[in-house]
C-alpha cells in the first residue's frame, strides 16, 4: 500500500532548492524523501496503509502539496460500488474479477483509489468507507427504473 503526494508549485520549487536534481531529495523534518514525477508532476511516494496505526507518516507543509491519492484492494467486507465523498475527498470503490494462475482460480476483490487534500483526509475517508459509515454519493449497483 502506498500513498503518493503530489506537490504543488511550491512543493517543486522547494524540491529544486534542495536538489537541482529532477528527483532529488526534499527534507521533512529529519528525514529526505525522495519525489518521482508521473505526466510532469512531481510527487513523493510513501509506503503505509492510513489505516494502519503504526504508520507513521511525515509531517509534509500543506502548503506544498497540490494533493493526495491513495489506492488499494480488500478482499473482505466489500462495500457498494460507486463515488464516496467525505469533507472534500473523493473515493472510488469497484469490485473486480482476475483470473489468477493459469486462469482456474477466480480472484474477486475491490480496488478503492481516493484523492485528497492532505493524508488526514486520505484517513477519514477510507477509514469510514472500510468501518461502512459512508454511503455511495454515486451508487454504481442502483436499479435503473
Amino acid at each position: 500500500m502506498s500513498i503518493r503526494v503530489w506537490l504543488n508549485s511550491a512543493g517543486e520549487k522547494a524540491l529544486e532548492q534542495r536538489e537541482p536534481n529532477v528527483t532529488g531529495p526534499l527534507k521533512v523534518g529529519d528525514r529526505l524523501l525522495r519525489a518521482d514525477m508521473e505526466n510532469g508532476h512531481k510527487y513523493v511516494y510513501l509506503i503505509g496503509s492510513p489505516n494502519d496505526p503504526a504508520t507513521v507518516f511525515p509531517q509534509i507543509p500543506r502548503k506544498l502539496i497540490r494533493k493526495v491519492t491513495f489506492v488499494d484492494r480488500f478482499y473482505v467486507g466489500f462495500r457498494t460500488d460507486g463515488v464516496y465523498t467525505h469533507k472534500g475527498a473523493t473515493a472510488r470503490v469497484e469490485t473486480r474479477k482476475n483470473y489468477r494462475g493459469q486462469g482456474d482460480q477466480l480472484e474477486v476483490y475491490q480496488e478503492i483509489s481516493i484523492s485528497a487534500g492532505s493524508i488526514r483526509a486520505v484517513t477519514e475517508i477510507y477509514k469510514k468507507i472500510r468501518m461502512g459509515e459512508l454511503k455511495p454519493c454515486a451508487n454504481w449497483e442502483a436499479r435503473q427504473a
